[in-house]
């Protein structure tokens, strides 16, 4: 009991600011969020340590501590089968396909807080330009913009966690939690349930042109690098 204790306090799990936390992003998590930024950090969890503490959890049931016992092999294995069969009857595509999954999947299991990190700061940029200017905040900076999406990803991960206990199927589980991120955006921002909509799009639509155009780059340095 007292090492259990002790590992708690030196998380920072066992003090009220924790409880306090999780019960603000579930009930108000734009409006706790905008009370963090205007100087009461001491109220709540720190965002970034949160999000490796909600992190090391999701691998933790990922890895067979859930209700029907699957495991993150079992999910891997699913995927790579439909990336298999997205690849068709060309082996070249199918074998490419497979092994830049297992690259993935391998450094996303090796590096999880790296790869959430990093998956939170590129959408960030994305977002940010939607509401550097806002009716609540009117000039926000980048750096607090960043700690608010930290905040929104582990109120996303709270639902994910308590799906994937319950097994719910990936794809549903994914666009379920992904919509939840609507509520603090608007709150925190202030615009309209249209306007929030129509940010979060935009932010898509711009970093999927952003991929497309990567890609272009790639595979034309590719294409040509034979030749010069």
């Amino acid at each position: 009991t007292t090492a259990l204790l002790n590992f708690l306090d030196v998380w920072g799990i066992g003090n009220r600011s924790m409880f306090r936390t999780l019960r603000d992003l579930i009930l108000r998590p734009g409006y706790m969020i905008r009370d963090y930024l205007s100087g009461m950090q001491m109220a709540y969890f720190p965002p970034f340590q949160m999000l490796f503490l909600l992190t090391t959890l999701s691998f933790i049931i990922l890895y067979g501590v859930n209700i029907r016992g699957i495991t993150y092999e079992d999910l891997r294995q699913e995927a790579l089968t439909q990336v298999e069969q997205m690849g068709g009857e060309d082996p070249v595509s199918t074998e490419a396909g497979a092994a830049a999954f297992n690259w993935i999947m391998d450094f996303t299991e090796q590096y999880p807080n790296l790869v959430s990190l990093l998956y939170i700061g590129i959408f960030s940029l994305f977002l940010f330009p939607f509401y550097r200017y806002n009716k609540v905040i009117p000039n926000m900076r980048y750096s607090e913009f960043m700690v608010a999406t930290i905040y929104i990803a582990n109120m996303i991960s709270l639902y994910e966690l308590v799906m994937m206990f319950f097994c719910c199927p990936v794809t549903i589980t994914s666009i379920i939690a992904s919509l939840t991120a609507l509520i603090p955006l608007k709150q925190l921002s202030g615009f309209s349930w249209l306007r929030t909509i129509l940010s979060i799009a935009g932010a898509f639509l711009a970093l999927m042109v952003a991929y497309i155009i990567l890609v272009g780059i790639v595979l034309l340095f590719l294409f040509f690098k034979p030749t010069l």
